[in-house]
């Protein structure tokens, strides 16, 4: 019955998030640019007719992905600007249950950076380079444990919203979505979920190390989101020290 609950919640606020023309713009442009920066920096590289990568598509979606997801976590921002972020807190459910649905739609929502990614490819003459089946939904999962944290942030300050772009880049790099980062950073890549899914995404072999472990590391940030939204809630509700409205 809970999953079923949660289910029906993440699925009606996946409609309001595609009824928003703002985050389905996000989406498009997004992904596209980040295809079409590829492409010029490959022209630029070899020439007018640039050498085919079959994952120059699949770093166009990731990215495009992670924008919106990113986007769904400031969407507690938002609600604190509406005043209907004291009704999401103050429920019977716990904070991660009431908080999590929202940034899931966000996270279902950014898959279709895949579908569209892959049309670009076929538009611009790219190869569709296949991807590992069962890195997408971890991938998910890793989006979704990070936009938890990130959302349970937001959730302390009436300014995070405006500091939710500077999230996007060094995720990225992090991330491993244009390669490994530097050797120096290589640690801190590690311990975000993101990095361990898109190397099961992109190796044709599936790895159980890297699954489990992907696994683990989502787990950790979901109970990290889950640990920061119980002390807003504390704050807000014993403390008196948190301002939701």
């Amino acid at each position: 019955a809970i999953m079923i609950s949660v289910m029906r919640m993440v699925w009606f606020h996946l409609r309001q998030f595609a009824r928003v023309g703002y985050f389905v713009g996000l989406l498009v442009s997004s992904t596209t640019s980040m295809f079409l920066l590829q492409l010029l920096a490959m022209r630029a590289a070899t020439g007018p007719i640039p050498s085919p990568d079959p994952q120059l598509w699949v770093r166009a979606a990731l990215v495009g992905m992670w924008s919106v997801c990113t986007v769904s976590a400031g969407m507690i921002g938002f609600q604190r600007m509406q005043g209907t972020l004291v009704h999401v807190l103050f429920s019977p459910r716990s904070p991660i249950a009431t908080l999590g649905p929202i940034v899931a739609a966000g996270s279902c929502f950014g898959i279709l950076s895949f579908p569209l990614a892959a049309g670009l490819a076929v538009v611009f003459h790219q190869p569709v380079g296949t991807i590992n089946g069962v890195g997408l939904p971890l991938y998910w999962l890793a989006c979704l444990s990070v936009s938890v944290v990130v959302a349970a942030t937001f959730v302390f300050t009436r300014n995070a919203i405006a500091y939710e772009p500077l999230l996007l880049v060094p995720m990225i790099v992090l991330s491993g979505v244009f390669g490994s980062p530097l050797p120096q950073l290589a640690a801190v890549g590690w311990v975000i979920p993101t990095s361990h899914a898109i190397a099961v995404l992109t190796t044709p072999n599936i790895d159980p190390g890297r699954i489990v472990t992907t696994l683990a590391v989502s787990a950790a940030w979901l109970a990290g989101g889950g640990w920061l939204a119980r002390i807003a809630l504390r704050r807000a509700t014993v403390a008196g020290t948190l301002e939701v409205a």
